[in-house]
C-alpha cells in the first residue's frame, strides 16, 4: 500500500510573504493578538521560528504604552544580540564601557534597515490605562525606554487616533523620537492634523532644532498640518513672512526630496527646501456622479511662488505626480501652466 504523500513545506520566501501580510493586518492596537501572534508561529519549527522573528523585526509595531510590546521586542533584540555577540567573541575580555557601546551599536545594526509603526491612541484611553501606568503618563517617556530596546530604523510610521497637532506633546514627542533614529529617511504622518478651532494669537512656537530632521528624504502627511494664524481674528502678522509654524513645517526637513500630501492643502502655503524634486498629490474620491477635483490644492497659484515656481540650473528636474482613478477637474489648465514652468506633470490612478 503506498505511503501517502508527505506535503512539501513552503519555500521560505513564500512564507515570509504569507506571514508580513498576516502580522501587518493584525489591528495595531491589539497587542495581545500581535504576540499570540508570534508566540504561535513561533512554535511550528525552527525554520518558522526564525522566520516569525524576522518578520517582527522587519516589521517593528507598537502601540503607546504598550508593556507586552516593550517586553516583546527587548526579547526579540536580546535574542539577535546573543547570536551576534556569539559569533563576534574572539576572547579578548571588554570593559564594561566597551560592551555597552559595543551592545548600542549591534542593536543599530538589528534595525537599520527596518520599518517601525507607532499608534498613538485616544488620550481618554490613556487616561483609562493611567492605574496601570505610571501616573500622568508621557508620550516621550515611553519613547525613549523604546529607543533604547530599538535605537534605528529606516522607514517610521505614526498613526495617531487624536490627530497631530504642532503644539500637541505626543506630536513633538514623536518629532523628536524620529529625531533620535540616524538611518531615518522615510516619514509618514498616517493620521490627519488636528484642525484647532481656537484663535491662535502671536507667534507661532517654530520646530526647534531638536525636532528638525534632515536625513528624511521622503515625507508622506495625511493631510497638511493647518495653519491657524490665518483663521486668528486678529491680523495675521506671521503668515507669509517665514513665521507661520504651518509654512515652516516641511522646511524643518532640509533633506527632503519627495513631499506626499494625501489631502487638499493650499500649496503657496508651503515653504520646501530646495532639495525637493518630486510632489504627489492624492485627489480625495468625489461624489457618486461628480468629477473628483484638484483645484483644492491651487497649484497654478502656487506656481508663482516658492518651489512651484519652476527648476533652476542648479537643481533637479521638477515633478508631480497626481493620485487620482480619473483626470481631475482642472487638470488641463494646471498641466499647461506647469509645461510653461518646466515642471512634469503626470497622473497615476
Amino acid at each position: 500500500m503506498p505511503h501517502p504523500s508527505v506535503p512539501r513545506p513552503l519555500p521560505t520566501e513564500l512564507l515570509e510573504m504569507i506571514l508580513v501580510q498576516a502580522w501587518l493586518e493584525i489591528p495595531v492596537s491589539d497587542t495581545r493578538a500581535r504576540w499570540r501572534f508570534f508566540q504561535t508561529g513561533s512554535l511550528v519549527d525552527s525554520r518558522w521560528r526564525d522566520v516569525v522573528h524576522r518578520v517582527a523585526r522587519k516589521h517593528v509595531i507598537v502601540c503607546l504604552h504598550s508593556k507586552s510590546d516593550l517586553r516583546g521586542y527587548r526579547a526579540i533584540a536580546r535574542r539577535l544580540l546573543d547570536s551576534k555577540s556569539a559569533s563576534a567573541r574572539t576572547g579578548a575580555e571588554r570593559t564594561t564601557t566597551d560592551s555597552i557601546l559595543h551592545d548600542t551599536h549591534l542593536r543599530a545594526s538589528i534595525f537599520r534597515n527596518s520599518s517601525i509603526f507607532i499608534h498613538f491612541p485616544h488620550a481618554d484611553t490613556l487616561s483609562l490605562q493611567a492605574d496601570k501606568l505610571a501616573s500622568n503618563p508621557k508620550a516621550m517617556d515611553y519613547l525613549c525606554e523604546f529607543n533604547a530596546i530599538v535605537p534605528d530604523c529606516m522607514r517610521l510610521s505614526i498613526t495617531m487616533l487624536d490627530g497631530f497637532s504642532l503644539e500637541s506633546d505626543p506630536t513633538m514627542s514623536a518629532l523628536k523620537f524620529a529625531a533620535r533614529l540616524p538611518s531615518l529617511t522615510d516619514l509618514d504622518f498616517a493620521s490627519p492634523f488636528h484642525v484647532s478651532h481656537i484663535p491662535q494669537l502671536g507667534t507661532p512656537p517654530p520646530i526647534s532644532p531638536q525636532t528638525q530632521l534632515p536625513n528624511v528624504r521622503y515625507l508622506r502627511l495625511a493631510s497638511y498640518p493647518a495653519c491657524t494664524c490665518i483663521k486668528s481674528q486678529t491680523a495675521c502678522t506671521t503668515h507669509g513672512h517665514g513665521q507661520c509654524s504651518a509654512e515652516l513645517f516641511v522646511a524643518s526637513f532640509s533633506g527632503v526630496e519627495h513631499l506626499h500630501i494625501g489631502n487638499p492643502y493650499h500649496l503657496k502655503n508651503i515653504l520646501c527646501p530646495p532639495t525637493l524634486h518630486t510632489l504627489t498629490l492624492e485627489i480625495p474620491r468625489a461624489r457618486t456622479n461628480r468629477q473628483c477635483s484638484m483645484l483644492g490644492y491651487k497649484l497654478i497659484e502656487a506656481l508663482t511662488r516658492g518651489w512651484l515656481c519652476g527648476p533652476t540650473s542648479d537643481t533637479p528636474p521638477r515633478r508631480i505626480v497626481v493620485l487620482s482613478p480619473e483626470e481631475p477637474l482642472g487638470w488641463g489648465p494646471a498641466k499647461a501652466a506647469c509645461e510653461e514652468r518646466g515642471i512634469t506633470l503626470s497622473r497615476s490612478p
